[in-house]
């Protein structure tokens, strides 16, 4: 098996009359999945895709998006996803980065007419194509090695970043992902998270290789909980996937609804932190459901994955465990001289190697270069390893927990500052939905910002300040301590459904 639409339609892995997709028109069998992906990929070469060539997809998860990305790979082309909701100036600047020779807009979803060039051959899978002056490539045949997705992610220039990710890589990733989780016969999985975020493309790989029915629901009703939780289920959803986010707004919009969700058995999140607050009001009402932490980066997916039970979520412990790596990658950890930490309890940073590491940043090799570098223990080879940016420690018995990220890592008055340790324990405050801490001036001038939502109203931001001032006043050194607090009733958000931390600064006066 060497391309991913060799994984998603092996027919043989589904049952009589289990449907493979569901989404918010219709329910569709594996065969009905097999046949029209056919149909997408004879389409586009009769665009003239080639391989090598790149598609942009904008569309939202659905059957119809599905089936285009497999044609895309039947034909060897590498497809870029985005959402139909990202901006004209993001957009266009993808566009220019990637050259595609065809965009394909999903007419259904609620984008801006600028791409809206309909071509009536393809209205009746209720799609539209532009043609643009694709890059000619010089292949003869499709290999594993071949670029199978270019996914955008937040540039630290604020420039967006490609990453490259292989057939191979996705796949290796995909099998190490299928073996660890295994979902039950007759598992419902929902999937709500937007198509352009990898972590849409986790669930999809982990559902049509193993066997599982993918549900997507209409994304609408991520801002309607209730409607949402109650069509997830009718559906008898029994795995959940999503950003924490979506289930904070449950919790704060309809969370006494939550306890009538009894086909839940399994919570998949991944992207952020998940408080331990929000597992505990969820498990009250669900005892039987767990929740299944995701960690990585996208340059390899992810590269862990750990059940938190109950013994986690009904303790203090600062730090959520990660896991031990999948069967595919090695994790280890470097101190900041680039030497390997072999005792337990050490911060450092996290590095990879293994098989489901991306390929490059498309069109930057010096930051490539930068972090996906030799091997040092094979020098006299092309061995890579990634340095993930990530600060992490392993236990005795070898399992890995998340610290935060080097780059949020601050220095205040000479201490090292690790910002999302303080987010923890405000979002582990009784009534904080979110919170983001943000640093104001440089050097021995820097001080940090609170900024938190509040759940539950009914006090005064002066009693609250002073709340929150003593809860961290009683686990977190005086130099951790943010000097100012901000309450909102929200925190902006990414596409990828993460803190904006530099949008969250501009709605900011910070004095």
């Amino acid at each position: 098996m060497e391309f991913l639409h060799q994984l998603w339609l092996q027919d043989e892995r589904w049952e009589v009359g289990q449907p493979a997709i569901v989404d918010s028109s219709a329910a569709y069998q594996p065969q009905q999945l097999h046949d029209q992906s056919g149909q997408c990929a004879r389409w586009l070469q009769g665009l003239g895709v080639r391989p090598g060539n790149r598609v942009m997809v904008v569309a939202d998860a659905s059957f119809s998006s599905i089936c285009m990305l497999a044609a895309c790979s039947m034909v060897d082309a590498t497809f870029t996803i985005i959402s139909p909701e990202v901006p004209i100036i993001r957009r266009s600047t993808i566009v220019n980065e990637i050259e595609p020779t065809v965009i394909l807009v999903d007419s259904l979803s609620a984008v801006a007419p600028e791409f809206l060039t309909l071509d009536p051959v393809f209205r009746r899978y209720q799609w539209s194509v532009t043609s643009l002056t694709g890059v000619d490539v010089f292949r003869t045949r499709a290999v594993g090695t071949d670029a199978a997705w270019i996914v955008f992610t937040s540039g630290s220039t604020g420039k967006p970043k490609g990453i490259v990710m292989s057939h191979a890589a996705v796949l290796s990733f995909w099998d190490g992902l299928i073996a660890h989780m295994q979902p039950p016969l007759g598992s419902r999985y929902a999937s709500l998270s937007p198509l352009q975020f990898d972590f849409s493309l986790l669930d999809i790989g982990l559902c049509l290789g193993s066997g599982t029915t993918l549900y997507f629901p209409n994304r609408l009703l991520l801002h309607k909980p209730t409607q949402l939780l109650k069509v997830l289920s009718q559906w008898g959803i029994t795995h959940m996937s999503s950003v924490p986010t979506v289930w904070k707004l449950m919790l704060k919009l309809c969370g006494k609804d939550i306890s009538e969700f009894t086909s839940l058995k399994r919570i998949v999140f991944a992207g952020e932190h998940f408080p331990a607050e929000h597992m505990r009001s969820i498990h009250d009402q669900l005892p039987g459901v767990d929740f299944y932490n995701i960690y990585g980066q996208s340059e390899s997916i992810a590269c862990t994955f750990e059940v938190l039970g109950p013994r986690y979520f009904l303790s203090e412990t600062p730090h959520a465990p990660i896991g031990k790596g999948h069967r595919a990658i090695e994790m280890m950890l470097w101190d900041s001289d680039g030497r390997r930490i072999s005792e337990p309890d050490q911060i450092g940073e996290l590095v990879i190697r293994g098989l489901p590491l991306f390929s490059g940043y498309w069109k930057l090799p010096k930051e490539t270069a930068t972090r996906l570098i030799d091997d040092p223990a094979y020098p006299e080879f092309a061995h890579k390893v990634f340095k993930t940016g990530d600060n992490c420690y392993f236990d005795v018995q070898g399992c890995f927990y998340f610290v935060g990220r080097c780059d949020n890592q601050i220095k205040v008055n000479g201490n090292r500052v690790e910002l999302e340790e303080i987010e923890r324990h405000l979002n582990a405050f009784d009534g904080i939905s979110n919170s983001c801490v943000l640093t104001v001036g440089d050097g021995q001038d820097t001080e940090l910002h609170a900024v938190v939502v509040v759940q539950v109203g009914g006090q005064s931001p002066q009693s609250l300040e002073a709340q929150l001032r003593a809860h961290l006043s009683g686990v977190l050194p005086g130099y951790m301590l943010p000097r100012k607090y901000h309450l909102r009733e929200d925190i902006p958000i990414t596409a990828n459904g993460k803190n904006d931390r530099q949008k969250l600064k501009s709605l900011l006066v910070l004095d």
